[in-house]
């Protein structure tokens, strides 16, 4: 699947994950059905904004992101053509 062919569901991130204020790259990766890496690949593009709270030593370390419900629902919406 493309990121421009990206389910209708996933528009509403409160739907999706209610009561969250950041998510898990294995959760956006499970919501848009497609890999782990796929996530990575656009946070290292800057097409998907994600905060690293790990340090500096471990930035490719996919555990340490966290994708903001905010810029998840924007960066769904952009791709969605809605």
């Amino acid at each position: 699947m493309t990121q421009d062919e990206l389910p209708l569901r996933s528009l509403r991130a409160h739907d999706v994950f209610p009561g969250r204020s950041s998510l898990y790259v294995w959760e956006v990766a499970k919501a848009w059905e497609c890999s782990e890496q796929h996530i990575i690949n656009l946070i290292d593009r800057g097409e998907l904004h994600a905060t690293n709270i790990g340090s500096a030593k471990v930035r490719s370390k996919r555990s340490y992101f966290r994708i903001p419900v905010s810029e998840y629902d924007r960066f769904v919406v952009a791709r969605s053509n809605v």
